[in-house]
């Protein structure tokens, strides 16, 4: 029971925390997948160059693999902030508990082994991973509706009216 509330609680805390904002969850959602590429892609040689400037190994592996990830997430949140407006906050409810399902299977392996221990012996962590492909394939399907159903609209041609 308490492995599921480690996982329960925050999943249900954060995804309101994005819905009352009104951010995009699609765009938060791509952001999680470009943090894991660049931790995947990067993360080896950031932490190397990392490491030149901070002295006596005080930048673990794990640290800069946490950065990589958070600040796109980060960064999509904070200028989405009020981007979701109206009846569409409906349909970005989906794109929001994706991001933050895919954000708790992303960094969960990377987070200390006390906490990860836990978290990862627990049932909801078992089937959480059996379910990453439909999480995956249902949080691309409805970013990109709420894509859109969001996207700005284009004005009219700007010609001004002349006075005969």
């Amino acid at each position: 029971m308490t492995n599921e509330l480690l996982l329960g609680v925050p999943i249900v805390l954060i995804t309101a925390f994005l819905l009352v904002l009104r951010i995009n969850g699609g765009i938060v959602f791509f952001s999680v997948s470009v943090g894991n590429m660049l931790a995947s892609k990067l993360g080896s040689e950031a932490s190397l160059i990392g490491s030149m400037f901070i002295k006596n190994n005080g930048l673990d592996n794990s640290i800069v693999l946490l950065i990589l990830i958070l600040v796109p997430i980060a960064l999509s949140i904070l200028f989405t902030r009020g981007t979701v407006k109206g009846g569409k906050m409906v349909l970005n409810v989906v794109p929001c508990l994706s991001a933050v399902l895919l954000t708790i299977l992303v960094l969960a392996p990377i987070l200390p082994d006390n906490f990860t221990k836990q978290v990862l012996s627990g049932r909801l962590w078992a089937e959480l991973e059996q379910l990453l492909p439909v999480i995956l394939v249902v949080g691309v399907i409805s970013s990109l509706v709420l894509f859109r159903v969001t996207k700005a609209k284009e004005h009219g041609s700007s010609k001004k009216h002349k006075k005969s």
